[in-house]
């Protein structure tokens, strides 16, 4: 069965990636891709992620914060939805107890030890003749759910851990474009939430950026500006993905700086 994972965002890619190493452990029947829009895709180029697209049987979204804002995301699963039904799309929750709408119509379970084995019965039912018996599922969880576990937790920390200027893997980054570092200063203004500096391949700094909050309540990324004469972008993405990409990763580490009440500001 073909089984499409996708994910966008630091940790939303980091819980991605461990799982598409790991079902194939546990379910030898499925034949995976992996859809990240700040790490590495699987198998990577337009082309065959669309084939993928048009060729799944099923598709699973690791949903994070910050995934459940990103408009590529919603498309991506609304699409699914359409195309698969929503029974055969199922979202994977860390720090999300409840998926806004439109998400909310698809199955859904946390990315727990219980939950995971739920979403694994799911997908089990549709191998056919390659799913397993109730045991044998069952097993093979319990045998390899430390090491799904365990992975995730490693480059959650590596990504903690890593020196900016020591390497970039495992760091967000878009066609060559690294990521290297965030640094933000939080504020608590009606629409302001942060100022934003970033650092690119750990060579070049550009602050201007700004976290700011819509009237529904949901976040996004201003790009720096001049005031005078009148408003004009400094710099800016010159294209939709690139701009998705960066907005996603910064405002998961404001999301994170936000939670720990952490300025992070050179």
């Amino acid at each position: 069965m073909n089984l499409f994972i996708s994910a966008s965002g630091v940790s939303s890619n980091i819980h991605g990636s461990a799982l598409y190493t790991w079902l194939p452990e546990v379910l030898p029947g499925l034949r995976l891709f992996f859809d990240s829009r700040i790490g590495h895709a699987y198998p990577g180029s337009r082309e065959q992620r669309q084939a993928a697209i048009e060729s799944a049987e099923f598709a699973v979204f690791c949903v994070s914060p910050t995934a459940c804002r990103c408009p590529n995301l919603l498309y991506e699963a609304g699409a699914l939805a359409h195309q698969l039904g929503e029974d055969n799309v199922f979202l994977l929750r860390f720090e999300v107890k409840q998926c806004p709408g439109p998400l909310d119509r698809l199955p859904s379970e946390e990315f727990s030890e219980e939950g995971v084995l739920r979403f694994l019965r799911v997908v089990n039912s549709r191998l056919g003749e390659r799913s397993l018996q109730e045991g044998e599922l069952v097993e093979s969880f319990e045998t390899s759910w430390d090491r799904l576990h365990d992975d995730i937790a490693d480059r959650l920390a590596a990504r903690m851990m890593v020196p900016p200027s020591s390497t970039f893997h495992e760091l967000p980054r878009h066609n060559g474009l690294v990521l290297t570092e965030v640094h933000l200063r939080l504020v608590d203004k009606k629409k302001l939430k942060a100022y934003v500096a970033v650092v690119f391949n750990g060579c070049l700094t550009i602050r201007g950026y700004a976290v700011l909050e819509r009237q529904s309540g949901s976040l996004f990324v201003a790009d720096p500006t001049t005031e005078s004469p009148s408003y004009r972008d400094i710099c800016k993405m010159l294209n939709r993905d690139a701009r998705y990409w960066l907005q996603d990763a910064i405002l998961s580490e404001y999301e994170a700086a936000r939670d720990a009440g952490e300025t992070r500001w050179p």
